[in-house]
């Protein structure tokens, strides 16, 4: 988008008179104020100037945003250019948000408004709209912006009922990819067992993916409940499953010789 900017002065006479046009792209780095001064020349010795003020209202692109579930977290929108009111909706719900939104001051030609949470349910993910109504003007500005919950959604065997010596193959799901995780965000993968003695014990992850566990050869002693924590930035989730090994039957023989 093109702005044009016009500077015009009179004089005496029209010799003096006239207009200086100057145009402009609409970015956010051409905001600022514009001074438009005129020398007289000759015996007038006098010179003019006035101002204009030019705000490019625009914003930045938000990011999505990932937090454990269980831990804490903000939504952060920027605008730039001019100052206002800012609103947030959840698309589909009517909850009302403005308790836990904060909008900063405006400065330097920016106002970050920004939607806290704190022990995070999953029901409060979601795609956020954040509206900005500038003051003065009717236009506004909508920015839409992602809450991602990360938890552990399932754990699964495969098989559930074995043999001994079978191999047993297991998998730990989440509730979104783990490669589209922030540098920052970190993610902590725990592996523990719980068998008939009730005693829990910890188990490391046999691949290169800390999210799979695998049994080569399994043994009446590998049966029991098996479970998948995540620590997600200091929030953790789980999830179980049990596993059963069928022990092959023991054949005993009486070798005492009878007498005749």
């Amino acid at each position: 988008l093109l702005l044009r900017s016009q500077c015009r002065s009179s004089g005496i006479n029209a010799e003096y008179g006239g207009s200086v046009i100057i145009t402009l792209t609409t970015v956010i780095a051409n905001s600022g104020t514009y001074k438009c001064k005129v020398t007289y020349p000759g015996s007038i010795g006098q010179s003019v100037s006035n101002a204009i003020v030019l705000s490019v209202i625009g914003s930045k692109p938000p990011t999505d945003t990932f937090i454990g579930l269980g831990g804490d977290g903000t939504l952060q929108c920027t605008f730039t250019g001019r100052t206002g009111t800012v609103a947030w909706t959840k698309t589909g719900s009517t909850t009302d948000l403005s308790a836990d939104v904060n909008t900063g001051t405006y400065q330097n030609g920016e106002i970050v408004s920004t939607l806290s949470f704190t022990a995070v349910t999953s029901d409060k993910e979601g795609q956020y709209s954040c509206t900005m109504t500038y003051n003065g003007i009717t236009e506004t500005k909508t920015l839409q912006v992602w809450l991602k919950v990360m938890r552990v959604t399932s754990v699964t065997a495969t098989p559930i009922y074995n043999s001994v010596g079978d191999s047993i193959a297991f998998s730990c799901a989440v509730s979104w990819p783990v490669a589209d995780l922030p540098s920052d965000f970190t993610h902590t993968v725990v592996w523990t067992r719980t068998g008939a003695d009730s005693n829990s014990v910890t188990l490391g992850a046999t691949t290169a993916d800390p999210y799979a566990f695998n049994i080569n050869s399994a043994t009446p002693l590998d049966m029991g409940v098996y479970k998948c924590e995540v620590d997600f930035n200091g929030a953790k989730s789980s999830d179980v499953t049990t596993v059963y090994v069928r022990s092959l039957p023991v054949l005993c023989v009486d070798t005492t010789a009878s007498a005749l």
